[in-house]
């Protein structure tokens, strides 16, 4: 099994590797490095074998869109990038943040959408589960004011259940948006 390889992209001199290597560095197919390169990707040859400057095909990547930053550089160790690189890298994360806001897949509108879903969810099962939990107790009954209050009883206990409920997801919001402010 082989081990963890860490490389240092500090200095000045940009290491070059093979297109496997580089395949493996930037979590892409082989093929997918050739058509990059055909696009515009630096690399240099040594012989018929091409050979990728690390450094500048991750700057490439970046400043076109082509490296998915949610999974790419979640395993990236940041503290060996150059500055400069880290920089554009959070640019590039900043930019697809933006556009998921845009396209309403995050931000408080999608976020306040889930949460409505569910809490009207949670109210419909709630509401609907009264009859089967007291059907067999107002079938006994035929005093009509016993029956309201044992009804009333019921959709107070739901109620509060629900409230509850609310309070939870309230103080879950709350923290999630003192995280987000962090």
């Amino acid at each position: 099994m082989a081990g963890k390889v860490t490389i240092d992209l500090s200095d000045d001199n940009d290491l070059l590797v093979s297109a496997s290597i580089l395949a493996k560095i930037l979590k892409i197919s082989r093929q997918r490095v050739s058509s990059w390169a055909k696009d515009g990707m630096p690399f240099t040859t040594e012989g018929k074998r091409p050979l990728y400057p690390i450094r500048a095909c991750i700057e490439w990547a970046i400043a076109r869109g082509k490296i998915d930053i949610d999974f790419e550089t979640e395993d990236l160790d940041r503290t060996q990038l150059p500055p400069d690189l880290r920089d554009k890298l959070a640019s590039a994360e900043l930019k697809e943040e933006k556009l998921k806001l845009l396209r309403g897949e995050t931000g408080p509108i999608a976020e306040m959408e889930k949460i409505a879903y569910n809490i009207g969810d949670f109210v419909k099962n709630s509401m609907l589960s009264i009859p089967s939990r007291v059907a067999a107790i107002l079938a006994k009954e035929n005093d009509q004011h016993k029956i309201e209050t044992l009804l009333r009883q019921e959709i107070v206990s739901v109620m509060q259940d629900m409230s509850d409920q609310m309070s939870q997801i309230k103080a879950q919001i709350k923290e999630a948006a003192q995280e987000a402010s962090k």
